[in-house]
């Protein structure tokens, strides 16, 4: 993540974990965004995201610095817990 912060032009923070900066391939503003599983994005209007790192001379492998582990969803998040007093009669 500094790696991509270092490489880029006029950085300038806009909120906790996110950034603007210059694009370097179309002089646009870029917006440089760090998730909860410390994955990077970079989001340009014009530009695709890995035009964006060979234009900054880096690998989209850099978007996640090493030895990150992603956060896991709770076990069975996708079910709805039990009403308390239903049951069996």
């Amino acid at each position: 993540m500094n790696a991509i912060l270092y490489a880029l032009e006029n950085v300038d923070t806009v909120s906790y974990n996110r950034w603007t900066a210059d694009c370097p391939i179309c002089n646009r503003r870029v917006v440089v965004q760090i998730d909860g599983d410390s994955h990077t994005t970079v989001h340009c209007d014009k530009c695709a995201e890995a035009d964006i790192y060979l234009a900054l001379g880096l690998e989209t492998t850099d978007r996640t610095p090493r030895g990150a582990k992603p956060k896991r969803w709770p076990r069975r998040w996708w079910t709805i817990p039990p009403r308390y007093g239903s049951g069996s009669r």
